[in-house]
């Protein structure tokens, strides 16, 4: 009789270690090719938008074992945080910059079950990268490192104690092709209404807007017992200014004239106002020039939100960047005959003569220039018996946006110049129209440095007045009036416009290493000796932006005068005026 060994079954070691080696390099790849590198984040109020970059497998092994991750131009927008009573579809808008004016990048929609607090939708900007790079080309900037921003309205709708709204959320994605190309793109937002407004059920179209669309695609919502939808979205209808060398002033000097008191023209040799940003960075940052966004109100005092940036910067862990040194030195006629004013960037380079100023005294600033657009967007609801014939379209909410990005030029720097007005209570000029229009607009709030400074020759009004006076963080980021540039083209531009303000911004992806960004805005009245300084100050442009600036753009006001009154002087403002 044969004898069977029924032991455990001998195992083949070779073949063991054949499965053990395959399993850790498929664990391994797998790890490899699911851990990106985040290139480029930006953070927003309430979102955020990452580009990570993710190994690539020769092929067909990645396409076989792995699903290959969506990548721009495709984008992956999660909305989380949604209603508890929505009851109609996620709606984005899309709208973008170009160099011939924003354009229409389409509405994308899903329609997710009602219970559900978060949705995703992936949208493609394929049609946009090569406007983007045309304007990014037209502002001698660099596609590897900058890029504008896509403007997107988030919008679903509502039903709140038998009433339905569209509630709309404002935000952008910045488009830096240089770091998209290749990445995964991926934009999380925790949806925070900004812009509400009642929908109603209509039979006829509005008269509101002369030409509303006859159908949209957008947020819906189907009105029970009535077999009627209603769709909402928002749609680019009208540029109000556009130019592609608009001015932003960030420093303005005043000197009132010589036959009102304190009579500052006959007491001035010459004004020197000096602009230096300048940033760095030990962590990976980006920086840019933030847009506004204005939804006027019946009260006139108009809701307003800062979506994010309209140009992008995004430099690596070590950075050091003058991005303007530009001075300019501005000098009387009367005390200093035969002198013209001048303004150039650091050494001298591509310097500029301008008038000097007499006894009217005058109105000086430093501008940065480059490409802006202020737009009117309107959102449209339309209704469909049954879901099908159209009932009507109407506009029922409208808003400005403006947007700016900086020429630069051949030193690397932003494009920026110098203006003076020799006259400027008689208001000739885009600067003191829109100087004049801010203070009588309660959009400036003037800050004494002290009651009076003298016997003195020489007075300097500087950012660290400002830090020590004001309150403001050392670092802070300056903002400008975007209405310039309706000054500037001699257009009449809506109410409510000049609450429309330009910024920077600047911040760092590490939380450890803080990102510094410096700014110096100076300027130095030289005077005739033993002259005071009657409550030498500044107005800062401050609009109600829940305090997103602190101290933006400065209106020197140094009234130099032979003697001081008890009072304090308040001079910019307009003829017969007793503001």
């Amino acid at each position: 009789m044969q004898i069977v060994n029924m032991g455990r079954p001998r195992i083949d070691k070779g073949w063991l270690l054949v499965v053990i080696t395959v399993a850790i390099a498929y664990i391994s790849v797998f790890a490899y090719v699911h851990v990106g590198h985040v290139v480029f984040r930006y953070v927003g109020n309430n979102y955020t938008i990452t580009y990570t970059r993710y190994p690539e497998l020769l092929q067909p092994f990645g396409s076989l074992f792995f699903d290959p991750p969506t990548i721009f131009p495709m984008i992956t927008v999660n909305v989380r945080n949604l209603p508890n009573n929505r009851v109609g579809t996620v709606s984005i808008y899309l709208s973008a910059p170009t160099t011939n004016g924003f354009i229409d990048l389409g509405t994308y929609a899903i329609n997710e079950s009602l219970s559900k607090h978060s949705v995703s939708l992936l949208i493609d900007l394929s049609n946009y990268v090569e406007p983007a790079i045309e304007l990014i080309k037209q502002l001698h900037n660099n596609p590897a490192n900058s890029g504008p921003s896509v403007l997107a309205f988030i919008t679903t709708i509502v039903n709140d104690s038998g009433r339905l709204y569209a509630v709309t959320d404002a935000i952008i994605i910045p488009v830096i092709l240089g770091l998209a190309e290749g990445s995964v793109v991926t934009v999380n937002v925790n949806f925070t209404p900004q812009i509400i407004s009642q929908v109603h059920i209509i039979n006829t179209t509005s008269k509101q807007d002369p030409s509303p669309p006859s159908t949209i695609q957008g947020s819906c919502t189907w009105i029970y017992p009535r077999p009627v939808k209603i769709c909402t979205t928002w749609k680019e209808t009208n540029t109000i200014a556009n130019s592609s060398n608009a001015p932003l002033p960030i420093l303005i000097t005043y000197i009132g004239p010589s036959n009102v008191y304190p009579y500052s023209a006959n007491y001035i040799d010459d004004i020197g106002m000096i602009v230096n940003i300048v940033v760095y960075t030990s962590s990976s940052s980006s920086f840019g020039f933030d847009m506004s966004l204005v939804v006027p109100t019946r009260s006139g005092k108009p809701f307003i939100e800062v979506p994010g940036p309209s140009y992008s910067w995004s430099v690596n862990s070590s950075y050091s960047q003058t991005q303007l040194a530009y001075d300019c030195g501005f000098y009387d006629s009367i005390n200093i005959p035969n002198t013209p004013s001048s303004c150039y960037y650091s050494g001298g380079k591509y310097l500029t003569q301008l008038p000097a100023f007499g006894s009217n005294g005058g109105l000086m600033a430093i501008s940065i220039y480059g490409t802006e657009y202020i737009l009117n967007y309107t959102e449209y609801e339309c209704s469909y018996l049954w879901g099908i014939i159209s009932l009507g379209c109407q506009a029922i909410n409208y808003s400005y946006l403006a947007w700016f990005a900086p020429n630069s030029v051949p030193n690397g720097q932003w494009a920026a110049g110098g203006f003076i007005d020799t006259n400027p209570a008689a208001q000739g000029t885009w600067l003191s129209k829109l100087v004049y229009t801010l203070f009588n607009s309660g959009a400036v709030k003037y800050v004494a440095l002290s009651s009076q400074v003298g016997p003195s020759d020489t007075y300097t009004i500087s950012t660290n007045n400002v830090y020590s006076s004001a309150g403001s963080s050392y670092g802070f980021a300056f903002g400008m009036p975007a209405i310039a540039i309706c000054y500037l083209l001699g257009i009449g531009c809506p109410p409510q416009t000049e609450y429309l303000i330009i910024g920077v911004y600047a911040q760092s992806s590490s939380s450890m290493t803080p990102f510094y960004q410096f700014y110096s805005l100076i300027s130095t009245t030289d005077t005739l000796p033993n002259t005071y300084f009657c409550y030498p100050g500044y107005y800062v442009y401050v609009q109600p932006l829940n305090n997103y600036y602190s101290a933006p753009m400065i209106i020197v006001e140094p009234n130099p005068a032979p003697s001081c009154l008890s009072h304090p002087i308040h001079l910019i403002r307009p003829i017969n005026s007793t503001k």
